[in-house]
Parts: structure tokens; sequence; C-alpha cells
């Protein structure tokens, strides 16, 4: 009589327990929005007291024929007199 012993893998056997995850993303999203909303209604109020913000492009041309600069230079300008209120546009 012949026995013959296989052995086992152990490895494929074992009973891998999957967890869920938590959903949290909704309660995330709420406080996204009222932040935007936030912001949105900023935006609207300084719209409102100071009207419509120009652009730096916008300016730059200004400057360039106040002074006769050219547009490179009327930016430097507006950095060295640290004009923050006006946006740059990237696009």
């Amino acid at each position: 009589m012949i026995i013959i012993f296989q052995k086992k893998n152990k490895k494929n056997k074992k009973n891998k327990k999957i967890k869920k995850k938590k959903k949290k993303k909704k309660k995330k999203k709420k406080k996204e929005d009222k932040e935007e909303e936030e912001k949105e209604e900023g935006k609207e109020r300084e719209e409102e007291e100071f009207g419509p913000r120009p652009n730096f492009c916008h300016f730059y041309k200004i400057l360039s024929n106040e002074y006769g600069l050219h547009p490179r230079e009327a930016g430097r300008v507006a950095r060295i007199q640290n004009v923050g209120v006006f946006q740059h546009d990237s696009r």
C-alpha cells in the first residue's frame, strides 16, 4: 500500500476579509458648497462697491498710454507700485 501526502497551498486558502470604505464625501461637498457660495457673495459685494475688477493687461495698457511705456515696462511699474487689486488672467 502506497500513501501519498499532498501539501496544501495555505496562501490560496486564506479567507481575505474585504473592508467596506465609509462614504464621507457628502459631508465634504456640503462644506465646499458653502465656501464657494461665500466666495461668490464676497465677489458680488466687491463688484457692487468698487465696480468690476480690471485685468492686469488692461491696466498695463492704461499705464503704457499715460507714461508712454512698453506694456512689459508697465508691468514692472505695476509690480513696483504693489498694485494688488488687479487680477491677472493667465488665459
